[in-house]
């Protein structure tokens, strides 16, 4: 399979075991930050792998998702497992973590994710105020 992207392969067995990846979408390179913010801003797909188990139609289902996106630098191809659902979006690297958390609520996201704490931060517009 000729993939738009060939780290997805790697991006999904990475989420499968450590509970979530993100790699850079035009250097192909896994997230290289120890600190800041993960937002996301377009969710491409969920997929319940109780249903789909092989790992080749899930990359199948993401590379074709990916093939009708435009990218910039600073996106990434992010990951994340929960219970059975797998979870992959695009998302960007946001240094200050108010501005992330105004760029989540704004984009209507639950969460944002802290690298340095290695923890969600669940999002609420009274953080806002």
């Amino acid at each position: 399979m000729d993939l738009i992207f060939p780290q997805v392969v790697d991006l999904i067995k990475d989420t499968r075991d450590n509970g979530g990846a993100s790699y850079n979408i035009i250097y192909g390179k896994p997230l290289d930050k120890d600190y800041g913010y993960m937002v996301s801003f377009i969710d491409l797909v969920t997929i319940n792998t109780s249903v789909i188990k092989d790992d080749d139609k899930i990359i199948a289902v993401v590379d074709e998702m990916l093939r009708n996106i435009a990218f910039v630098v600073d996106d990434y191809l992010g990951g994340w497992m929960d219970g059975d659902k797998l979870y992959i979006d695009m998302s960007t690297w946001i240094e200050n973590k108010d501005k992330a958390i105004s760029m989540g609520v704004n984009l209507n996201q639950k969460a944002i994710y802290d690298i340095k704490n290695d923890e969600s931060i669940y999002l609420d517009k009274e953080l806002l105020k």
